[in-house]
């Protein structure tokens, strides 16, 4: 794979390490050569702190990652046409997310360095860093696999006419001849070994403290990411025990730990670094979007209107090429303050309805992204117990979060209770890259607004991404979604 290809050279270039105090320092760290990172504490840091870097990737979460998963369904419109995203609103052949050459098996072979490194006893450093190294490099490795397996992959429920996963990198990748030769395990393969490295970093975090909170990997976050590879999965009832056991352990911790927003706070709180509701977040500076088109491709460039404020920083400038459809503005209830009132993240501007959530917090639209927030815990809590049988819990679940967002308790059950969960999870995680994932995950055509034209069969081929054919060209052994 080219971009595992370029690991020896991108390693000289590391951007970044963990100072001794456990948050990321913003200096780049110079003349980091591989022997260096895999014999002293500092580099392996340093290691980390690339894995971590390359999430913010405009092509995974610094924009693609919580974009198109509306985008590729019912959620989102073309506001202002630049050109992007054209094709992918209308399911184009071809349009799709692009991360097998990009970031996800870059952090993954960051990770294995980081495992390898922390591993070696020759290598001088704490018990409890020792731990969290491992821990964290598990977390990153088990998140970018799982992303890779939504992009490209069914989920097991629906695999049984094509079950192969992705390519499973639990080593190093040095050079070419290390990726040569590598074949696609089974879908049931790639979450058994995701579910592994999230069980152990579990473990590991268990017995160690938290350390910059919530912007490196941590207790909860783990058991959150497993309660979501749960839900995936199909696993109902373990996906809402792990939803559980996070917000447990969060609800629990030393602050600083998040909280559900509320009627009086929801706004706001797309305003402040850190969210209030992160569980895990990427912690974005200027200088790891120092690119050819910089910040112009953050989600606040993307998604707010130049013309409307927030009372934040100025958005002058921004592309504004994606604005909410038609039938998510309608999905939302009468009194709900997510689209309503004071605490509306949705407003009305020049005829569109245009998402607050992407503010440019830290100003020149940067701002930190929540990867795994609070709500999505306590939404995987009522349907995990919606669909293993126990409706009073998911009822409970589904009530606590309605409240927060100003709407009355409802009593339902059976199909009109699933239906309710999923118009939750449509309107709370929208512009967060869920919609698509959760229509795919549950074999549903995937919706699309009417002016959008028909709905996409669940066996349709562009559900799935596609493996770029130099990928293919470069190891013949890869096989290729169908379809393409």
């Amino acid at each position: 794979m080219k971009a595992l290809h370029k690991l020896t050279l991108l390693l000289l270039f590391t951007t970044g390490l963990f100072s001794c105090n456990g948050y990321l320092e913003k200096t780049p760290r110079a003349s980091l050569t591989p022997d260096k990172v895999l014999n002293d504490s500092a580099g392996i840091q340093s290691v980390l702190a690339s894995a971590y870097r390359r999430m913010h990737q405009f092509e995974y979460y610094g924009r693609d990652m919580m974009l198109l998963g509306d985008v590729l369904a019912d959620n989102a419109r073309i506001a202002v046409n630049t050109g992007r995203y054209v094709t992918h609103i209308n399911n184009q052949i071809f349009s799709h997310f692009n991360l097998w050459s990009n970031a996800p098996y870059a952090a993954i072979n960051d990770a294995n360095f980081v495992l390898e490194g922390a591993s070696d006893p020759k290598v001088i450093m704490s018990d409890n860093l020792r731990k969290r190294l491992r821990a964290e490099a598990l977390f990153l490795r088990a998140l970018c696999h799982h992303d890779l397996l939504r992009v490209y992959s069914y989920e097991p429920a629906n695999a049984g006419n094509f079950n192969l996963g992705v390519v499973i990198r639990n080593k190093p990748t040095r050079g070419a001849s290390d990726a040569e030769g590598a074949v696609r395990a089974t879908v049931a393969e790639c979450y058994d070994f995701v579910i592994a490295d999230l069980q152990e970093a579990i473990s590991l975090f268990s017995s160690i403290p938290n350390v910059g909170f919530p912007i490196r990997a941590n207790l909860g976050a783990a058991q959150a990411l497993l309660a979501r590879v749960y839900l995936y999965k199909g696993d109902f009832a373990r996906a809402a025990d792990l939803a559980d056991e996070a917000l447990n352990t969060v609800d629990n911790q030393p602050s600083p730990k998040p909280s559900l927003t509320t009627p009086t706070n929801h706004r706001n709180a797309f305003a402040t670094t850190n969210h209030p509701e992160s569980i895990f977040e990427l912690d974005i500076a200027a200088a790891d979007w120092s690119t050819v088109d910089g910040l112009n491709n953050s989600l606040a460039s993307w998604t707010r209107n130049p013309n409307n404020t927030y009372g934040g920083p100025s958005v002058a400038g921004a592309f504004y090429a994606i604005a909410a459809s038609n039938s998510l503005d309608a999905a939302f209830p009468t009194g709900d303050i997510r689209r309503s009132g004071s605490q509306s993240v949705w407003t009305l501007a020049d005829g569109l309805i245009e998402c607050g959530k992407w503010r440019g917090e830290k100003g020149s639209f940067l701002e930190n992204v929540p990867v795994i927030r609070y709500s999505e815990m306590i939404l995987i809590q009522a349907e995990g117990r919606a669909r293993s049988g126990n409706e009073p819990a998911a009822l409970a679940a589904l009530n606590r979060l309605r409240n927060a967002r100003g709407l009355s308790n409802v009593t339902l059950t059976g199909a009109a209770l699933i239906d309710e969960i999923m118009l939750q999870r449509r309107l709370e995680l929208a512009f967060e890259g869920h919609r698509f994932f959760d229509l795919k995950r549950l074999g549903l055509p995937i919706a699309k607004d009417p002016a959008q034209g028909p709905a996409l069969s669940p066996s349709d081929p562009r559900v799935l991404s596609f493996i770029p054919a130099t990928e293919i060209t470069l190891n013949p052994k890869l096989v290729q979604n169908p379809g393409y």
